[in-house]
This record gives structure tokens, C-alpha cells and sequence, in this order.
């Protein structure tokens, strides 16, 4: 799926998955990421961080990640704060690859989409991240 999303989108984004993500240290907020989608084509790092996609680990709920999910959201908008982005919002992901949430950070305010998508509506997953690719 997200193989599919940066294909699609190779000139606005760039894909990367278990780098990391310097936040705020003090506040518990740098990490590796599973993955996360940047919004610059080609970019040779971490810059301008725009989706987190959290992978539920093994034996761990879909709901058990959201934490770690918001954590990863927080940090991202930190690192685009301390960089001079103006854009603000960040978009989230849990996944365990058959269910997949979308969330967003906007200030302070965390939003879920009331919807839990399944692998099978893979139209509704795809138009997910197409959508938040073209906010920024």
C-alpha cells in the first residue's frame, strides 16, 4: 500500500521507514519511525514530516498503537516547528497491514476518522493518503 501511494506521488513526497525522528529529546519525543511520508520529492532525509504510519506490532490491538501513533504525530510536528514549516498539521496511520485508522494533529487536537478501513476497500485507503498528500 504505501509502495503503491509514494509511487503515485513520487514528485510530492518521499517514503521512509526506520530512521529517525529527532523531535524533543526532553520530551521523550525523538525515535525511529516504522514509516513516514515527507512532503519533498526525493528528499535525501527527514524533512518536513506530513504522515506517520505506525505498525501495531505483533500480539499488539490496533487500539494499543494509537499511543504510540500520537507520540510519533507529536514528535513530527515538533521537528517541523523547530524547522520553520508553517505546515502545522500532521496526519496519522496505525496499521497491522489488514486494518488501517487515519488520524490528524492540528495544535493541540488529535481528530479520528470515525471509519476503520479494511485491506479489502483498498480504493478508501488509497484515496485516504491521496487526500492528505493534496492538503499540503
Amino acid at each position: 500500500v504505501l509502495a503503491e501511494v509514494q509511487d503515485r506521488n513520487a514528485d510530492k513526497t518521499t517514503l521512509f521507514s526506520g530512521e529517525t525522528l529527532l523531535g524533543d529529546k526532553s520530551a521523550g519525543l525523538n525515535g525511529e519511525v516504522d514509516f513516514i511520508f515527507v512532503g519533498q520529492a526525493d528528499a535525501p532525509e527527514i524533512m518536513f514530516p506530513v504522515i506517520n504510519i505506525t505498525e501495531a506490532k505483533l500480539n499488539q490491538s490496533i487500539e494499543k498503537s494509537k499511543s504510540q501513533a500520537i507520540a510519533q504525530m507529536i514528535g513530527a510536528q515538533v521537528f517541523n516547528q523547530k524547522n520553520n514549516e508553517k505546515f502545522e498539521t500532521v496526519y496519522g496511520v496505525v496499521t497491522n497491514g489488514t486494518q488501517w485508522i487515519f488520524m490528524k494533529l492540528e495544535g493541540d487536537t488529535i481528530t479520528f476518522d470515525d471509519n476503520e478501513y479494511l485491506i479489502n476497500d483498498l480504493p478508501s485507503i488509497l484515496g485516504n493518503f491521496q487526500y492528505i498528500i493534496n492538503t499540503f
